[in-house]
């Protein structure tokens, strides 16, 4: 028996028990799927209807930041770059 393991015997007091563990259950819905934004509606709605960002988000179910990016893709391509 070493010095050490004789300490660790003397300081280790009661042996320890076997316990369940406290356990917290949540649940939370996750939305998988991304629903698509057609650019033709798109444009359609913000430059025939003259929609606003938040009106066009609210119709489409869509986050405004979606629209702003989408419509920064529609103008790309009406620029002649390659739209992604």
């Amino acid at each position: 028996m070493t010095k050490y393991s004789r300490r660790l015997r003397a300081y280790s007091g009661p042996s320890p028990m076997l316990v369940e563990p406290f356990v917290v259950v949540k649940t939370y819905t996750a939305q998988w799927f991304r629903p698509e934004i057609d650019l033709g509606e798109l444009a359609l709605l913000r430059f025939k209807k003259r929609w606003t960002l938040r009106r066009i988000a609210a119709h489409l179910g869509v986050p405004k930041t979606n629209i702003v990016k989408k419509l920064k893709r529609l103008e790309r391509s009406r620029n002649g770059k390659v739209a992604r």
